[in-house]
This record gives structure tokens, sequence and C-alpha cells, in this order.
């Protein structure tokens, strides 16, 4: 019988046609469905299975639009050059060969709209470069990384693109938005740009030199400012460098002026030239008396009623545009509060500041790092008489942004005026931050530590000890340090001083200079924990120096000597997922195991030493070659957690019948019987306890339990090819309960008042909601995508004011729309 496709139709008045299956109910599309909509101008396509258009699609003699997304497509077929009338096309495939594609595309002499959302590999598309008639052009793939070259010589080589949507990753942000870049930007009326993953804000990094363009609009992140700036510079001729000056003052981020101005006064004191100093504004603490006094030796001094090209113009946080253009006009150069306090300092005597005083910075760093308040005091005393580096500068600003203490916080605060960075201070106070307090603690830090007036290794360090002696932040410990996700790290070897830290977290830092942190820890005996999980590097031998380590995780990386690990013999917890080593036999020295992870190794069998390990209660081997759950494993008494998810298994482990488990984790293998008679023997009687099954994507035809007491709290079943539920299943006091894509026709008997948190059948072929289910709580329930037409009276009686069902989703069946007994339909 023809299936019927209605559900997934959609045609309206304005002649789109939008076919949508994500879930992979259709097999194919049949191959005459276009035939009934001749007057089509847009088709969108989003069906999981298809793999080939239907020919019909060819007779749309009137299309204008295509969008095909999330299909298995793998080419664009010869035909497609037969859709002539094309003018905008969308192609969201994955496994999609898109350069192939992309030749034919060339061929359409409408085509003027090209979206290209994801497509197979990681290589830059050539073929667009074929495609001149373009006039509108969508760049996103999650993969697309260090292609901006070739995305510029693109826009170069497309005469009529007037358009450019794009999405970046990491620091493709900067270098599109380079100053090389700007003309050829220049040329098109807009870009839109936007970022994948977590974007992470780096104030002095901002490209001020947008500012150098004419007419193009970016957008999301300059679509107001920018023609707002060019309004007030319309009838100047500033060149690039002033340009990019005021657009900073005008968009408050003075990190990113510091960083674009050079030190015009440092460089006419090396030279010996006697500029004039007009003060727009001045360092805190300072006056212009004191500045005379300082630059006298120079030959320099303030005078606000100059303003020549001999004249230097002192920029703060508060200067306007208004301020400064009359002084640019005039021909003075600019440098910012900072430059002028560095200038002030580097000229005191501050003897912390040379180079031969290793040993006061770390007297210094000791007394930090204790967190005491009588040691901060003493801290303080030696900063004011001699000065501070960026590292005591960074911890100076993590007391007087956190530190609870009014007194120290206001001592660490007047330091910080007189020794470090008011672009910093003004980047904090425009970003609202306060570290005294708890909330989103992580993404307040990512703001702070995205200026480069700080140290953020040592700015995290340090607040890790303040705030997690603080009682108004609940979710920093003092003992646990993390920098997840933040790449190119190089430990400083002021770490040293932190001993209170045990657990080191660098999960996901890419470029983590592996080297460095080894020979620090090496020297701290309290490091006990280190997790470096997908830092995608390679780990040096010098590893097996860290003999105190009770943790280590070091997923997704690459060991240099693969039995680097054997003289760890402190280690309880071992995360060696996707190491891909070839020998294992190191593993037998580390006996005191309590969880070992060893997914995605390729495993034929898991390793000898595996079973000798007497303290082992959790064990990984997911995504691995096994074939069996090995029987040896009764040799560990202590093991309580298996996953042996995604292998090849096919054979149901009855063995550990009479194991006390709190998961037992089967999913995707090729299970196709679980005999319930031989696990009974096995189990001797006795209940099983097992808190979690999962057999989910298995080969299940039946499944149920009867002839054993089972003491199970998750039982997943789903992906499977049951075609009924046992009642059997419900005798169990399950409290999650997973059955959804099977060919499951109704639901069995459950006792009344039974309580689930989930209960998930969704995808199946249910065509009602039986009596017996309105007497049941759900927390969260999921009927969706069955056959259901019809829901039992009782729904209406019981429980239709329990405000759980508001929640159950029962979308996609054939019921009428409205509320009924709770639901939402």
């Amino acid at each position: 019988m023809m299936q019927d496709l209605s559900k997934y139709i959609r045609y309206g008045n304005d002649k789109n046609l939008d076919i949508w299956d994500t879930n992979g109910e259709i097999d194919q599309l049949p191959d005459d469905i276009f035939l009934e909509y001749p007057n089509t101008e847009h088709v969108a396509l989003h069906v999981k299975n298809m793999t080939t258009l239907p020919g019909s699609i060819y007779s749309l003699k009137q299309l204008k639009t295509l969008n095909i997304s999330g299909t298995k497509i793998k080419a664009l077929p010869e035909e497609f050059i037969q859709l002539q009338q094309l003018q905008s096309v969308r192609l969201s495939n994955g496994n999609m060969d898109l350069n192939k594609g992309l030749s034919l595309l060339a061929q359409l002499p409408d085509l003027r709209i090209l979206d290209l959302d994801n497509w197979r590999g990681n290589a830059f598309p050539d073929n667009l470069f074929q495609l001149k008639q373009l006039t509108q052009l969508t760049l996103s793939n999650d993969k697309m990384k260090g292609n901006i070259p070739e995305v510029m010589a693109l826009v170069a080589a497309l005469p009529n693109l007037r358009e450019l949507h794009i999405t970046v990753t990491g620091d493709d942000y900067y270098q599109l938005l380079s100053p090389e870049n700007m003309p050829l930007l220049d040329k098109l009326q807009k870009i839109d740009i936007s970022y994948n993953g977590l974007w992470r804000s780096e104030p002095y990094k901002t490209p001020l030199c947008v500012a150098t363009t004419h007419k193009v609009q970016i957008h999301y992140a300059f679509r107001e400012s920018l023609p707002a700036f060019r309004l007030k510079v319309k009838d100047k001729t500033y060149n690039a460098l002033q340009l990019q000056l005021l657009f900073g003052i005008y968009l408050k981020v003075i990190p990113a002026v510091n960083a674009l101005l050079p030190n015009q006064l440092a460089d006419a004191i090396a030279a010996q030239q006697h500029p004039n100093l007009h003060l727009l504004a001045k360092p805190k603490g300072e006056s212009q008396k004191s500045i005379n006094e300082k630059l006298e030796q120079y030959g320099i001094a303030v005078n606000n009623k100059q303003a020549d090209n001999n004249t230097i113009v002192v920029i703060g946080t508060d200067t306007t545009m208004e301020d400064l253009m009359p002084l640019l006009d005039a021909g003075c150069l600019v440098i910012t509060t900072d430059q002028l306090n560095e200038v002030l300092i580097s000229k005191d005597d501050h003897w912390l500041l040379q180079d031969d005083n290793e040993a006061a910075n770390t007297q210094l760093l000791r007394l930090f790092a204790s967190n005491d308040p009588d040691n901060y005091q003493l801290a303080f005393e030696i900063i004011e008489a001699g000065g501070a580096n960026k590292i005591i500068q960074t911890l100076l600003a993590v007391v007087m942004l956190a530190h609870p203490d009014k007194t120290i916080h206001k001592k660490a605060e007047k330091l910080y005026d007189k020794y470090g960075s008011q672009a910093f201070r003004q980047q904090v106070k425009n970003n609202k931050i306060s570290l005294r307090v708890g909330g989103n603690v992580s993404a307040k830090l990512q703001r702070v530590v995205a200026s480069q007036d700080v140290d953020e290794v040592m700015f995290r360090l340090m607040y890790q000890l303040v705030a997690g002696s603080n009682n108004n932040i609940s979710k920093v410990r003092v003992s646990s340090f993390s920098m997840k996700g933040v790449a190119n790290i190089t430990l400083p070897p002021e770490i040293a001083f932190f001993t209170q830290i045990t657990d080191w977290d660098f999960e996901s830092c890419e470029g983590f200079n592996i080297d460095a942190a080894i020979s620090i820890f090496a020297e701290m005996p309290n490091v006990k924990h280190l997790r470096l999980n997908s830092c995608h590097i390679t780990i040096p031998g010098s590893i097996g120096t860290l003999t105190q380590l009770e943790t280590l995780e070091i997923a997704h990386n690459t060991l240099a000597v693969e039995d680097s690990l054997q003289s760890l013999v402190h280690l309880k917890s071992l995360d060696a997922t996707g190491i891909k080593l070839k020998n294992w036999d190191w593993l037998k020295s580390l006996k005191g195991l309590l969880g070992l992870k060893l997914s995605n190794n390729q495993l034929p069998a898991i390793p000898e030493a595996v079973f000798d390990m007497q303290q082992l209660a959790l064990l990984e081997a997911r995504n691995n070659k096994l074939t069996a759950v090995p029987q040896a494993l009764m040799r560990l008494p202590k093991l309580d957690q298996l996953d042996f998810s995604n292998n090849q298994i096919t054979d149901f482990p009855y063995f550990l019948g009479n194991r006390k488990l709190s998961w037992l984790l089967l999913r995707s293998n090729k299970i196709s019987v679980v005999d319930m008679a031989q696990l009974s023997i096995a189990a001797k009687g006795e209940p099983i306890s097992w808190g979690q099954l999962n057999l989910s994507r298995n080969q299940l035809t039946s499944f149920d339990m009867t002839g054993c007491r089972f003491a199970m709290r998750s039982l997943d079943i789903s992906h499977n090819k049951l075609t009924e539920l046992h009642p059997s299943i419900f005798v169990t006091a399950l409290t999650d309960f997973y059955a959804h894509h099977n060919q499951i026709s109704e639901l069995p008997p459950i006792a009344a008042n039974t309580r689930f948190d989930d209960f998930w059948v969704q995808n199946n072929q249910l065509t009602e909601l039986p009596a017996h289910m309105a007497h049941i709580f759900i927390h969260n329930a999921d009927f969706s995508n069955n056959q259901i037409s019809h829901i039992h009276p009782d729904f209406n009686q019981h429980g239709a004011d329990n405000y759980g069902r508001l929640f159950w989703k029962i979308k996609n069946n054939p019921l009428p729309k409205g509320k009924m007994g709770g639901m939402y339909i």
C-alpha cells in the first residue's frame, strides 16, 4: 500500500511546497510526487532518508527557489541543469559532495542566490569560483576553519557579488575583518557574520579597521554603530589610523585603542624630542603638577592651550569623539592614559619592576597565594613602594574585583589604579561585572580575562582562591581549577605557589603546552587530578614522572611512549578513551584503579590486565570491536558500572545476572534475544539488581521479563524491532522507560498510581491511549509520531488538572487539535 504522505506536505497559495520529515519515516519520495503541484515556484525538501531527487521535479517549469536539507543525497544529478529557471538554491546536507554539484549550478543562468550550509569533508569547495552570476552567497559549515584566504579570493572572483553571509570559527572572525581585507569587503553591500561555538569576546582585538570602509554593512556586530560613525566623520579627511582611533573612542573600547596606537611619548623621549602634552584625561592618582615633575627631566611639559603637530593628546576612557576631533584636525598625535602611565612608572624608582628582583616578586606571590588578610596588608606595603609587574597587577585585579572584605579590596583598587590599566577598569565597568557574588561565574570570568591587561591563567587561579573562600559564591571550590576550552595555554611557573589546588582541568584546550605543565606539576606533590581530554596533543613520556596522580584523563590524545603511564601506580581513575594504543600490557601495574575508560580504541578484546584490577568499579569500553562481554569480568568483585555500547556483541551476558550493577549499558550492538530463563538460572532465583539496563539499537524482535525478579530503575529498549510491549515489563517498579522507534501497536496494562519520570514511546504504531494510562503519573511523556486517533475519556476524569500533562508530547497523531485530558494536542 502506498504511504500516506499528507501529514508531511504543506502547499500554500503562495505556490510554496514544503515536504518535511526529520524523523526518517518516509523511505523515499514517489518519483511522480511533483506532478500534483505543477505551478510550484518554491520547494523545500527536508526528508531524512531521501537519497535521490524525484524525477518529476524537473517538470516544475516555474520553480524559482529550491531548498534541499537534511537528506542522504550524496551529489546533485546531471539532470539538475534542466532547472534553468532557478534563482535561489540552498543545500544543507552533511554527506553531499558539494564540488560536483557546483559545476552544475554554474550552468543555471538565472541563479543569483546560493546558500551552502554543511557539506561532506573539510575542503573548501573550489568550484564556487565558477558561479560568476551570484549576487548573494551564504557559507556556513561547522568544519570550515582557516579558509578566510579562500573566501577573500572568492569575493574577488565573483564580480556581481553583493551580499556575503558567513559563519566563522575562532580567530577566523578577526582574520576576515583584518585591515588588508577592508578594500575588498567594501565592494559588497552587506556582509553578515555569524559565529560558530562559544563567542570569546576580546575587546583589545576589536576590528577597528572596519571604520576605514565607506559603504558595506557589517552585521551583526556593527549593524548600527558603523553607519552612525560614518555620519559623524563624513565631511572629514582622516587617515586610516585616525578613523580607527575615533571608532574605538566611539565604541568605548579603550583596550583596542591601546593596541592600535604606538606610544608616541615613549618614542619622543627615546628620540630626545620635546613635544607638549595636552591632557584630555590623566592617569588615576596623577595631577598636572605631578606629571610635569616626572617629565621635567625630558624637557616635556603639559600645555593644554597648545594644539599642533608638536602636541601629544592624552585620552582616557571618558574621552569623546567631539573632544578629540578638533585636536586631530590641528595635527596632534594621541596616546592613552595607560600609555602615559607606562612612561611615568618606568621613569620612577619602582624596584619590583627590575629584572633582578625575582626574589621579591616570589615573596609577593607567596603572600597573595596564602589568601590571608595579614599577608595581603604586607603585600600591599611592598607594592606601594616597589611597583607591580603584570603578574602582580593581575593578582591585585582579582582582589580588587572579588575579595569580600571592603578594606582589602579598596586598598587593592587604589594600588591597581596606580600601577594597572585604566582600559581594563573601563572594560569591567562597561560589562557591569561583579565577582563578589555568585551567578554565572564562568561567563563573568570569560569577559574579564579577555583583556590583554591581565594574565588569564593567574587571574583564574587567584580568583579560585578568593572566590572559593567566599560564602556568597557556592559554585567555586578552592581545590579545583578549570580552563576548559581555552586554546594554546602555556602555564606560567608561578602556578607552583597555588598549592591548595589539587584538581586541574584543561579539557578541550587545543594546543595546550603539556611539556611546560608537566615540568611544573612534577614539583607540586599536591596535584592529584589532571584532566586533558580532547586537547588533541601528543603527551610526552615525562607524564610518567607525575607519580602523585590519582586521576588522569587523556581521552582523544596521543601517547608518545605507549607504556609511559605504568609508573602512575597511585591512579584510581584513568580515561584512556580514543588513544588507540597497540600495547596495553602496562595496565597490569595499575592495580588500584576504581574506574577505567577504554572506549574508541578499536579493541577486539578487553586487555587481560583489566581482569586483575580487584578494586575496579567502572569499566567503559564503548565503540570498540568487541564481539562478547567477557565472562572474566566475574573476577572483579567490585564491578558496578559497565558500558559496552556500540560494539558487535551478539549474545546477552547472562552471567551478570547475579551481580549487583548500577548500570549495564549494551546500546548499539547486535543482540537479538534476551532469554529470561537463562538469566534466571544465572541469578539463582535472586532478584536481578541492575539500576539501569540499556538495550537500545539492537536487533530485538521481542522482549519480556517473565520468570525473573528485577530491582531496576531504568529500561531502554528503543530503536529495536519490537511489535509489542509485554505486560511483565511493568511488574518491575521502573521510573524511566524508553521504547520509542519500534513497531509497537498497543500499551499493556500498567498498575494504577505507578509513577514514571520518563515514559517515551514516540515513533511507534500506537492507535490509542487506553484507560489505564490515565491512572498513572508521568512527568515527561512522549507519544508523538504514532497513529493515535482515540484518547480514553478517563483522561478527562482523572488527572486532567495535572500540570505535568501540559508538557506531554503527542504531536503528529491523527487527533483533533485542542486540549484533552490536560494535554495540548
